[in-house]
């Protein structure tokens, strides 16, 4: 509409289609219904009514992703069985990957070598472990268990070739690496290579098995101080480790230092009662200290026998320290001194003892 300057007014008439302010009327079908939005009568009061929030969260709840078909698919199933030692589970779980991946995967490769030198198979597992070399020649991880193999195989020549060629790739030093070194060449008798190995060892970790190793060759060069020196050092980073303070006090005992031997060896008892090695130990040191004992005692009724009675006093005095072991025999009396008490192990020797004082 527009005015045409006469006072009066134009009327433009527009086609239908072109028409902005027309308003169509969407044509309905009894299968498509007019969306509306849901309300609720209840005592002539209308109220808008919504879905419940379970349905809404159900139509928005996002579709499940396709499963991924990679190569690495299982590993993380395949280590879970494996920490838990659940072997037959990840073998079986180990036989499908490699179905799928045709034998090309390194990880279930890898972890069926460790699973073989487990049981027993050390040849197969080096076979593995030489297939995931071939499949990942960059990782480290795979040469340290060829090497590792080959020694188990007593093949150290060759183990000390690949522990090199492991330690080339390798951007920080390991101290492993450089403790299987040191054993390798502890074998093949090299025992100067062996200790700088180890000493390098322990100046990346304290390790109660690196200080034994390196005890160990002091002894096979039979260089004794040095190994209870490198023991007392290693108790002193580790003062609980029971098998250090048996073979610390094993060497004491070997030196005649008794009492720095039952020391040790009462240490291991406290913390490993039933270890053998210490009790075996304490109880030869035992055996050696009552056969003194009972020198002692011939020796003190020898003593009296010919009237020196000042000598018996002062050697009964010190003949038994520790009167309260229980793992004495009964005691005998001395025909001479009937309120004396003396230790004696067997019928031979009391009887032995007897005779001598008479």
């Amino acid at each position: 509409m527009s005015n045409n300057g006469l006072g009066g007014s134009i009327v433009i008439l527009l086609p239908e289609h072109l028409d902005p302010y027309l308003k169509k009327d969407t044509p309905t079908h009894s299968m498509n219904p007019v969306a509306e939005t849901p309300e609720s009568h209840v005592n002539g009061m209308t109220s808008t009514t919504t879905a419940p929030a379970s349905a809404l969260k159900a139509k928005s709840r996002p579709r499940k992703a396709p499963e991924l078909q990679t190569v690495e698919r299982r590993n993380w199933l395949i280590h879970l069985h494996y920490v838990r030692r659940e072997f037959d589970m990840c073998k079986q779980l180990i036989r499908e990957q490699l179905e799928e991946t045709r034998g090309m995967c390194e990880y279930a490769n890898y972890v069926q070598g460790l699973i073989l030198r487990q049981e027993g198979k050390i040849q197969e597992s080096f076979e593995l472990f030489q297939l995931c070399n071939i499949l990942n020649p960059s990782s480290v991880d795979n040469i340290k268990q060829m090497a590792r193999a080959l020694y188990l195989l007593g093949r150290h020549r060759l183990a000390v070739e690949a522990y090199l060629q492991a330690e080339d790739k390798l951007d920080k030093p390991d101290w492993e690496l450089h403790h299987n070194l040191g054993v390798c060449y502890m074998h093949m008798k090299d025992y100067e290579g062996a200790r700088e190995q180890l000493l390098f060892a322990l100046e990346q970790n304290k390790h109660h098995q690196t200080f034994s190793t390196l005890a160990k060759i002091y002894l096979l060069e039979n260089d004794i101080p040095s190994a209870i020196n490198t023991y007392r050092a290693a108790i002193e980073y580790f003062p609980e480790n029971s098998e250090l303070h048996t073979t610390l006090g094993l060497l004491y005992m070997q030196l005649g230092k008794y009492q720095q031997a039952f020391e040790h060896l009462g240490t291991t008892l406290t913390f490993d009662p039933t270890n053998t090695r210490a009790i075996l130990a304490a109880g030869s040191m035992m055996q050696l200290m009552l056969e003194f004992a009972l020198t002692l005692c011939c020796l003190c009724d020898a003593l009296y026998h010919i009237k020196i009675a000042s000598c018996v006093r002062a050697t009964r005095t010190l003949m038994w320290p520790w009167p309260s072991t229980g793992w004495l025999h009964r005691p005998f009396l001395s025909p001479h001194h009937s309120g004396t008490t003396l230790p004696c192990a067997s019928l031979e020797k009391r009887n032995m003892l007897q005779q001598s004082a008479v």
